[in-house]
Formats: C-alpha cells, sequence, structure tokens
C-alpha cells in the first residue's frame, strides 16, 4: 500500500504546476518544462532553465 501510495504522489508531483503548486500543467513550453495558465501568463523566462519562452503548447492530461 505504501508503494501505490509513493506513486500516487510521484505522479501528482509530475503534473502539478511548479509555480503556483495548485492547479496542474496545462501549458509545455519549447524547452519541454511547463506550468498552469494562470501562472504561465506572467512568464517570460522558464522557471526551471531560464530560457526565453517563445511559444506555449496546450496539453490536456
Amino acid at each position: 500500500m505504501e508503494e501505490l501510495q509513493s506513486r500516487y504522489r510521484q505522479m501528482e508531483e509530475r503534473i502539478t504546476c511548479p509555480i503556483c503548486i495548485d492547479d496542474q500543467i496545462r501549458l509545455v513550453f519549447q524547452c519541454g518544462h511547463g506550468s498552469c495558465p494562470d501562472c504561465s501568463t506572467a512568464l517570460t523566462v522558464c522557471p526551471i532553465c531560464r530560457q526565453a519562452i517563445r511559444e506555449r503548447i496546450p496539453i490536456f492530461v
């Protein structure tokens, strides 16, 4: 049971916005990192790798 809970937490972490930690990642940048739409609007560079954001690609999880 602990292993399942651990896997569930890992999956949640992968799809949770790294900025607000509330919403799911719904947009991916050209660098491969992403965020939720609300956080994305304020960004000009990726908060993970600092590359300039030129494109926001919607994803559906």
